[in-house]
């Protein structure tokens, strides 16, 4: 079989769906994506507004990126999108929390630990 069509069909798969389950707090794939927790259409997080995960204080951080649902595990909320960190890290005080951005292709927003930010009011 011709290599660069292996590579076609590879490449013409679509990207994975994340699907957060509220009922047990976990992330797994999904067949379709789900926009009830992405974060992407949501006023605050196109605006660019900090988000508060317990006593710090969060800003957006560069671009959206991909994470398969074993690499991250939720640890609170805004509203009712989840908030997560990367498996294994101490949940008390992280420097990066993560926000799902859109389901489809399981795209996370990236934000930073602010350690002189001024609160949302």
């Amino acid at each position: 079989m011709n290599p660069l069509f292996l590579l076609a069909v590879a490449t013409t798969s679509p990207a994975p769906a994340c699907a957060y389950n509220y009922i047990d707090d976990t992330l797994g794939y999904a067949a379709e994506p789900n926009v009830t927790f992405e974060a992407a259409a949501l006023g605050w997080f196109f605006k660019g507004e900090l988000i508060q995960y317990r006593d710090g204080y969060y800003a957006k951080y560069g671009r959206p990126r991909p994470f398969a649902p074993f690499e991250i595990e939720p640890v609170g909320k805004k509203g009712n999108i989840p908030i997560f960190i990367e498996t294994g890290l101490d949940a008390d005080a992280p420097d990066i929390v993560y926000v799902m951005a859109k389901s489809a292709g399981c795209l996370f927003q990236t934000y930073k630990r602010q350690y002189n930010p001024m609160p949302p009011e």
